[in-house]
């Protein structure tokens, strides 16, 4: 079946560009990014397989550009994680299952880069950041409340990690100007098990 979204946006296709399809977990959704040519904003809809309806969950937008965040990170309650830079600083922002806005999860001053995943029981997010650092890329715990966030890897390097499906362990590979490359273990509190 194929999505309709004239319904969604009053430019023709030719105006438009959709930058994200991904599932909704369940099957019976599908979500697609809509933005302008200019990518000023960007309509996340929804698609009803069954249905065959397209709604708008929301509109981001910003005064001078906006990237697609990929496909927003699904929570069990059928609520969703969204990247969004609409404060000036590239947030985390918490939305329920119709596109509403529960709150930022990360506060103004953390760029965050990726939303890595979720603790088991989803009470927590790891993202990545250029926090304290606007040079270096740190790992990062929060809850989903939007408490306080913690750092769980070392300053004075840049760091790229891969966790287990779980989120309670990560591959932490580091380097800076006076270190070489690094390859440690460390636990979900960033806490280091090994040095590979």
């Amino acid at each position: 079946r194929w999505a309709d979204w004239s319904s969604a946006t009053d430019l023709s296709p030719d105006q438009v560009l959709v930058s994200d399809v991904s599932w909704v977990p369940g099957g019976q959704h599908v979500t697609f990014q809509l933005q302008n040519r200019e990518q000023t904003w960007l309509d996340l809809c929804r698609f009803d397989v069954v249905a065959g309806t397209t709604e708008v969950l929301f509109r981001d937008q910003t005064p001078a550009w906006i990237e697609s965040p990929s496909a927003p990170v699904w929570l069990q309650s059928g609520g969703f994680l969204w990247l969004s830079p609409r404060s000036g600083w590239r947030q985390i922002y918490r939305y329920d299952a119709n596109g509403g806005l529960v709150g930022p999860v990360t506060e103004a001053g953390v760029e965050v880069q990726s939303i890595l995943g979720l603790s088991p029981n989803q009470d927590q997010v790891f993202f990545t950041a250029y926090h304290p650092s606007p040079t270096e890329l740190h790992v990062h715990r929060t809850t989903l409340s939007g408490g306080m966030v913690n750092r769980l890897t070392s300053l004075g390097s840049s760091h790229r990690v891969t966790f287990n499906r779980s989120f309670t362990y990560f591959i932490d590979q580091y380097s800076s100007v006076t270190t070489p490359h690094r390859i440690e273990l460390r636990n979900s509190d960033g806490k280091r098990i090994l040095e590979v």
